[in-house]
């Protein structure tokens, strides 16, 4: 079997998600916590109610959780600080780790 690794292919549509797993801004730490252990997600998507992506929930966003939040109170959009930063499908491949080296994602 052929992974992406193997043969990436030219644009960032050759290895991108087309209907990725997601979490909305409303839902709580907790919520997001059980999608994550349950879809082996390690880094959900943040959605707005339309669908459009808000923000990504990353590793170095639990820590404030940690220090005392309520993770039942605290949402995904208050957990989701920093904006995505996004690629247009048409990008090169070699931009697309260019950026994730720049942005070490």
């Amino acid at each position: 079997m052929t992974t992406w690794v193997d043969r990436p292919g030219d644009a960032a549509r050759d290895v991108m998600i087309r209907d990725p797993d997601r979490v909305a801004g409303s839902d709580s730490l907790l919520e997001v916590a059980a999608r994550r252990r349950s879809l082996l997600m390690a880094l959900p998507p943040v959605c707005e109610p339309k669908g459009d992506l808000q923000s990504m929930i990353g590793l170095r966003d639990l820590p404030r959780v940690v220090r005392g939040e309520d993770a039942i109170e605290t949402t995904a959009s208050s957990l989701a600080q920093e904006p995505a930063i996004t690629i247009e499908v048409d990008d090169p491949i070699d931009h697309v780790w260019d950026l994730m080296a720049e942005r070490r994602t």
